[in-house]
Parts: C-alpha cells; sequence; structure tokens
C-alpha cells in the first residue's frame, strides 16, 4: 500500500538521526500478521541500554502512524562465500572434491531464474564456498557456442561488488546488456579474487578451445599494473561495465586467464591457483541467445 510504503521511506530517511540515539535499523517491516503497527528492528550500537522510549517517538513521527521497537534483531548479510537462493552473480562456489568456480548473471524463462557457470567447470553438485550446507545447483545444461552452463540454482538481479572478503555483502544491480568493442574499459567480478577494474578490451573473435570445443571469446588485458584481471576459481563470473547510477551493464563470463603465473595474485581467497592480467570471456548476450532466456534485471 502506498501509505505503508511511504511510513517505511519516512523511517528510512531518519536511520542516521535513530542512530545517533544509539539504535541501528537493521530491517523495517511493513505488513505482518500481528497488530498491523510497522516494526522496526535492529539493537543498540555505542551503548548498553536504548533509550526504546525516545526511539520509537522519533521512528513514529517520521511514519506518522503507530511503530513497533523490536530490540535485539542482528541480521547477517549473504557475501560471496557464504550466498543463499536466489543466488548472486559473483558469488564463489565449490563442489565436495574442492573446485572452485563462480556464478554468473543470472537468466530466466516464463517460470523461473537460473544461476550459471563456465562450461569448463564441473557439472556439481555445487556449494557455497564458506558453507556446504547451502546447495547451489548442478550445471544440466551446456551451451556449445558461449562455453557456458545452466544450473538447477535460482539466480538473482544483484551481483557482487567489492573484495574478495567484503562481509556485507556489497553489491550492485544488473541493469542490462552491455556490448563491447575494441578499447571499452571493463571490470571482472571473480568469486576468488574480487572486482578489478581498469581493464580494457584488446582483442575481438578469439577463438579457444575450453576443453569441449571452440567457441569466439574477447580478449582483454587489466592496464593497472600488478594487478591481475582475474584468477582460477573466478571462472563463470561477471564481466561487467559500472554505470554512473550505480548498476552494471552485463558484459560477459569470465572463461580463462593467459599467461598465467602461480604468483604475484593479490589478495585472493584461495592462493596458490594460476593468475594473470589477461583473460578471455564470453558475451553475456550470446549466452542468453543460446537458452533462449532473457537477462535478469533490475
Amino acid at each position: 500500500m502506498p501509505e505503508i510504503r511511504a511510513a517505511i521511506k519516512g523511517i528510512d530517511a531518519q536511520k542516521n538521526a535513530i542512530a545517533a540515539l544509539g539504535f541501528q535499523i537493521e530491517g523495517i517491516v511493513g505488513v505482518r500478521d500481528d497488530d498491523g503497527a510497522i516494526a522496526v528492528e535492529g539493537h543498540a550500537i555505542g551503548i548498553a541500554v536504548v533509550d526504546t522510549a525516545r526511539v520509537a517517538a522519533v521512528a513514529k513521527q517520521a511514519a506518522g502512524t503507530a511503530v513497533r521497537l523490536v530490540d535485539g534483531k542482528r541480521s547477517t548479510p549473504a557475501t560471496r562465500s557464504n550466498d543463499s537462493s536466489p543466488f548472486n552473480s559473483g558469488a564463489y562456489m565449490q563442489t565436495t572434491s574442492y573446485s572452485k568456480c563462480t556464478t554468473g548473471f543470472a537468466l530466466a524463462d516464463v517460470n523461473r531464474t537460473y544461476t550459471i557457470t563456465a562450461r569448463h567447470c564441473p557439472s556439481g553438485p555445487w556449494y557455497d564456498r564458506n558453507n556446504f550446507g547451502v546447495f547451489v545447483g548442478n550445471e544440466f545444461w551446456d551451451s556449445a557456442g558461449s562455453q557456458s552452463s545452466l544450473m538447477t540454482g535460482y539466480g538473482s538481479k544483484w551481483m557482487y561488488d567489492g573484495t574478495w572478503d567484503n562481509s556485507w555483502g556489497y553489491s550492485k544491480a544488473t541493469a542490462g546488456f552491455q556490448a563491447v568493442s575494441l578499447g571499452d574499459w571493463i571490470c571482472t567480478s571473480g568469486g576468488n579474487s574480487g572486482v578489478h577494474c581498469g581493464i580494457q578490451v584488446e582483442g575481438m573473435w578469439y577463438l579457444w578451445d575450453d576443453g569441449y570445443g571452440s567457441a569466439y571469446n574477447i580478449e582483454a588485458f587489466q592496464m593497472t599494473h600488478p594487478q591481475i584481471a582475474a584468477i582460477q576459481g573466478d571462472s563463470g563470473g561477471p564481466v561487467l561495465m559500472p554505470y554512473s547510477n550505480g548498476t552494471v551493464g552485463a558484459v560477459g563470463m569470465i572463461q580463462a586467464v593467459l599467461n598465467a603465473r602461480y604468483d604475484n595474485c593479490g589478495s585472493v581467497h584461495d592462493p596458490g591457483y594460476l593468475s594473470s592480467a589477461a583473460f578471455l570471456f564470453t558475451s553475456t548476450r550470446t549466452i542468453a541467445n543460446s537458452y533462449g532466456l532473457s537477462l535478469v534485471t533490475w
């Protein structure tokens, strides 16, 4: 309802003022099967005991309606290595034999969404990198022309941004397909190494065999020495173009590193893998078209 949304936005606009009173808002719930009041959930910060009456009064004034303060509520954000369904692109996953890959931009048909990864990754089963209790899915449909695999797990419109070890699950929404050409600037978002920008497209129509057949890739190079573009374990992850409005364009899927080395990989989740400033990727639009699916966007 418009009134509920307006009340929630009013409280959210005052979250800094409420934090100054020693209460960190974790969530605002507009509708529940209860007394009908808007629930403001969170916990104390910087003080032992919160003046709940004062916090509730500020929230009520901001909402213009009744509120119910719920103290002691904390949330734990999903992260690259500890995600949950529907899975973000850029999530880090592993098999029970400890093979590691990354999820790509999610696709959808009229019934559901799908997460995807690179075809050369094992068929699964795949689990969160840090939690074998979370099943990401199995690969069930390979695309020869895009060297990708559709997975049984559900995918989301969000893509993990930031470093591989970002503890807040920093992510950005996917806005749509983004085509590239020679000289364009792009970024990668691998589960093992996180986001890398300063990468320039320097080759088109690069025919590469992933071990299951050849397909055309795009070649790109990290222009900021000594940073890398990707490392093993990032395979399947997003290649993106950041937009000024905070969303990203879905460019492609990480496939391979070129002239790779075991040293100078920088900060990564799992060291000891081959990394490089040069890498190959396939087009997200080609991937979606190969399955007859659409891109999941905001």
